[in-house]
């Protein structure tokens, strides 16, 4: 009797070892896929803003020739009317739209939310393999833990967690899901 509630202590924590493996296979996979996908994102954007550098360069090049021709022509003009006239086709020249260009160079505010965009997706993927991780020491353990790592970062995200605490706070959340389903277990055989 006691052999085969051993055995069946054991095949329930066998059991609940291959769930928790599936669901980190799985998690894995979809990370893995979502990582592919963005990546192919930010090699558009990384070939569009390439292009559009050239595009800004070139345009800095003839910005930089105008100037220097018109400053030419300055030194050599001593007439007032000739230097108001350089300045206005000075003027008028750089207010042209370059030939060639497609678009508007992005501005500042496009290059930062860019940049903000990029940024949150990093924090995003470093709070999942902080979870996995953690996770992934829980089962080496001999437990397992079946917690949401998008529900924990909303969790996070809410309470305003420092970056540089995210560490010891997903740990302490884990630990948490840890002891509640320890607890929840040692209910079950106590009744």
């Amino acid at each position: 009797q006691e052999l085969r509630e051993k055995l069946e202590s054991a095949l329930d924590a066998c059991q609940a070892h291959q769930a928790h493996a599936q669901l980190l296979n799985s998690e894995i996979a979809r990370i893995n896929a979502e990582k592919e996908q963005q990546l192919k994102i930010k090699v558009a954007t990384i070939r569009r803003l390439q292009k559009k550098v050239e595009v800004l360069h070139e345009e800095c090049d003839e910005l930089r020739t105008r100037v220097l021709m018109s400053q030419n022509r300055r030194r050599e003009s001593s007439s007032p009317t000739k230097m108001s006239n350089m300045r206005f086709r000075a003027i008028s020249i750089m207010q042209q739209e370059t030939p060639g260009a497609v678009s508007r160079p992005p501005s500042i505010h496009d290059n930062v939310e860019e940049l903000k965009e990029n940024l949150e997706y990093v924090k995003r993927e470093y709070f999942q393999a902080l979870v996995i991780g953690f996770k992934m020491q829980k089962l080496a353990n001999g437990e397992s833990v079946n917690v949401n790592s998008q529900d924990l970062y909303e969790l996070m995200r809410k309470q305003d967690v420092d970056f540089m605490r995210w560490g010891e706070w997903v740990r302490r959340q884990i630990d948490m899901a840890a002891d509640r389903k320890s607890q929840k277990a040692s209910c079950v055989n106590e009744t």
